[in-house]
């Protein structure tokens, strides 16, 4: 975070602003080296704005794990980008074929809107399916008496 002595000063002056708004006493060289500690990790742009949102919404002094909590929600995720392969041919076209395979599965057909009237039927005369009023529904809706 701090890699000079005018950041360190400006760490140390936020610090004593934030316990000036609490109405809160300086904190001891002890205690700022704490803080520091727990907070060098993180750009001094994040660990400000991060007190600066706690103020923003907090009525008591905030802990160390409270500014630590919002510094990580404040910087930026790590990510790794992925190298390309080296594709032949070959794999190229089993890849489309895959997708094309893929693709006619997904693709949604047309449904029958009393599939579910048929069913219940289907098992009925299985003797699978007892409920009356389930029968009684599939066959008004089938038209069936």
């Amino acid at each position: 975070m701090i890699d000079d002595i005018e950041e360190k000063r400006r760490f140390r002056d936020m610090m004593n602003t934030v316990t000036l708004l609490y109405s809160k006493q300086n904190f001891t060289p002890e205690a700022l080296r704490v803080w520091f500690y727990k907070l060098q990790e993180y750009e001094f742009n994040i660990v400000s704005k991060s007190f600066d949102e706690w103020v923003n919404k907090n009525q008591y002094m905030p802990t160390v794990f409270d500014i630590v909590s919002l510094c990580k929600s404040h910087s930026p995720k790590p990510y790794i980008k992925m190298l390309p392969r080296n594709i032949t041919p070959y794999q190229i076209e089993h890849n489309k074929e895959k997708a094309k395979e893929m693709l006619s599965k997904v693709i949604l057909k047309p449904a029958d809107p009393k599939a579910w009237a048929k069913k219940i039927l289907e098992q009925e005369a299985k003797g699978e399916y007892r409920l009356k009023i389930g029968i009684k529904f599939a066959r008004e809706a089938l038209k069936l008496k």
